[in-house]
């Protein structure tokens, strides 16, 4: 995922969480809103400190944002927060990757449709 399509700063996520599109599992929770700069989709990613020490948590978003490359939905103009849970840690890549994609196109497509 190139940097451009990340949510950095904090005022970016405060706008995002005020988005009403919100789904959960058990390893991910996921919040939408709607892009207001016309740009390509931008994603951020939370990990709690409650999950692991920096290196863990670090390595965690690199497999997420990994994963986000593969999905390939950047050509939607929203904005997503990708919230990591403890049940992603029970489950391969492959199984979280399936889980993060489905739970990205549905919420996408209920977006949309609003």
């Amino acid at each position: 995922m190139i940097k451009k399509f990340r949510l950095c700063k904090q005022t970016d996520f405060q706008n995002t969480i005020k988005g009403k599109t919100r789904m959960k599992t058990d390893s991910f929770s996921i919040i939408l809103n709607k892009n207001k700069q016309n740009k390509s989709a931008r994603y951020g990613i939370s990990v709690s400190k409650k999950l692991g020490n920096a290196v863990v948590r670090n390595r965690v978003k690199r497999q997420v944002r990994s994963m986000i490359g593969e999905i390939d939905l950047f050509k939607e103009k929203i904005d997503v927060i990708i919230v990591i849970k403890d049940g992603y840690f029970s489950k391969t890549y492959f199984q979280n990757k399936d889980i993060l994609e489905n739970m990205l196109k549905q919420t996408i497509t209920r977006e949309v449709k609003r």
